[in-house]
């Protein structure tokens, strides 16, 4: 039946072209013209092609996203292994959800901010020719608290020897311990900056944040 239909089409058209019929021209120029097989939107290797394409560049995309994933673990690791970090951070990130996904980011932010008006308030107090050690524990005690609420575990240990110092009321000690913490503390804000860029640069390649176990 089929056949029947394309070959009354097919001698309608050749009626019409013997009559001159406009449309049936323009017809038999696109016959006598056809589109080039390359060009057909319709070309099946085309679209297997693109296809393939696109497979193979989520491939890639996936393979890039799961490298940087595991990196970030790795790296996430080392800064435990090292004892920059202590389990505090990882229950930080444990609070973490889908509704508050930048939840460790502005805590970690915070406690950039406080920690270093602190440690210019304990620069300035150890300045003073008389030097007024309550008010340099009282600074102490509040980094402490502030760098152990992230894990931040070099600082807050630091703190806890600067404690000692200040209960001696021992100026070169303090002042000793002071530079150790701000070394310490900018080494972790350096790790823990990197580690942030490493996570948005896996969210921005559509993956998602592997999150780390309490024990490893």
């Amino acid at each position: 039946m089929f056949h029947q239909l394309f070959h009354d089409v097919l001698e309608t058209v050749r009626c019409s072209l013997a009559d001159g019929d406009a449309d049936a021209l323009v017809l038999k120029k696109h016959i006598q013209n056809p589109i080039p097989k390359s060009q057909k939107p319709w070309d099946s290797a085309l679209l297997i092609q693109s296809i393939n394409s696109h497979s193979r560049e989520e491939q890639t995309v996936s393979m890039e996203v799961g490298q940087m994933q595991r990196r970030l673990i790795e790296y996430t690791k080392s800064l435990f292994m090292e004892g920059i970090l202590d389990d505090q951070f990882l229950q930080l990130q444990q609070l973490q959800d889908e509704s508050n996904p930048d939840f460790v980011v502005e805590v970690v932010s915070l406690f950039f901010q406080d920690a270093e008006k602190l440690l210019n308030d304990i620069t300035r107090a150890l300045d003073q020719q008389s030097v007024d050690f309550t008010k340099v524990d009282a600074h102490v005690h509040q980094l402490k608290g502030s760098s152990a609420s992230v894990g931040a575990q070099r600082v807050k240990n630091g703190c806890i020897a600067f404690r000692n110092f200040c209960e001696e009321q021992n100026v070169d000690g303090s002042l000793r311990c002071l530079q150790q913490i701000k070394q310490e503390y900018y080494h972790v804000k350096n790790k823990l900056e990197a580690l942030f860029r490493l996570e948005q640069q896996i969210v921005a390649a559509g993956g998602s944040v592997p999150m780390m176990e309490l024990s490893f």
